[in-house]
């Protein structure tokens, strides 16, 4: 989470919301320092016919094709 051009919101950061989100108990949730550790550790538990999906700004488009060539396959 960043605020680009905005104020950042007191209490709002990835810390708040990997809380928020696995509160319920329903989902796991996990935080990555870097793209590049999120990469790791989904390329070590996608499987085939999971889907993948990337939303943020800024540099987050780059995270599919990191992903792709983690697995070793083109798309």
């Amino acid at each position: 989470i960043y605020a680009a051009s905005e104020e950042p919101i007191a209490g709002v950061d990835a810390w708040a919301l990997v809380k928020e989100i696995g509160a319920e108990g329903k989902c796991g949730v996990e935080y990555a320092e870097s793209m590049a550790a999120a990469v790791e550790a989904l390329a070590g538990r996608a499987r085939e016919g999971d889907v993948v999906l990337t939303l943020g700004a800024g540099s987050v488009s780059q995270a599919g094709p990191m992903l792709l060539e983690a697995l070793g396959t083109n798309g």
